[in-house]
């Protein structure tokens, strides 16, 4: 988003939410660009009326971030997970392990890892359950942790990278 069209975000925010402490000055509206200028202007526009209609108060920048991540992929439940590893299990059985991760996308693959295909194969009907609670406990881990990747800034992400390897060295 450039700086021109959040400065329009910024008008049409401050029409909705008339408050004095909403965005007071330049600085804090300098601070809210860089935290969301990574981000699509038609989706944080979208974010911001929806949060007008459904709201009686201005959004966050995490609320707007975690908004327009849920807008912009396509974050699976872990039931769906689920289903597409049954479905794994049924197509390539227990000897294709490779071909059934591949068809899987990266959290339900990760999950599945986790729990070893072959234990998901050579389950019975009384482990099941126990795998598959086991299955949705990893699955909602790794969706919330890849949510919030999504949402956090890379800006921010590349900082944090950059001083995590300063500790390191």
């Amino acid at each position: 988003m450039t700086r021109s069209e959040f400065f329009d975000v910024v008008r049409v925010m401050k029409s909705i939410w008339p408050y004095d402490n909403f965005l007071p000055d330049d600085f804090a509206i300098s601070v809210w660009y860089k935290l969301l200028q990574d981000l699509s202007c038609v989706d944080v526009q979208k974010v911001i009326m929806s949060q007008a209609v459904e709201k009686r108060r201005a959004p966050s920048i995490s609320e707007i971030r975690e908004r327009v991540a849920a807008l912009s992929s396509d974050f699976k439940d872990w039931s769906e997970g689920w289903e597409s590893v049954t479905k794994a299990v049924m197509k390539y059985g227990y000897t294709r392990e490779l071909d059934a991760l591949d068809s899987l996308d990266e959290i339900t693959a990760t999950a599945v890892k986790r729990l070893g295909w072959k234990t998901i194969c050579f389950s019975t009907e009384d482990d099941i359950k126990t795998i598959r609670a086991n299955f949705r406990d990893i699955y909602n881990k790794l969706s919330r942790k890849q949510k919030l990747d999504f949402a956090t800034p890379s800006k921010l992400k590349d900082s944090i990278n950059k001083s995590k390897m300063i500790e390191g060295e």
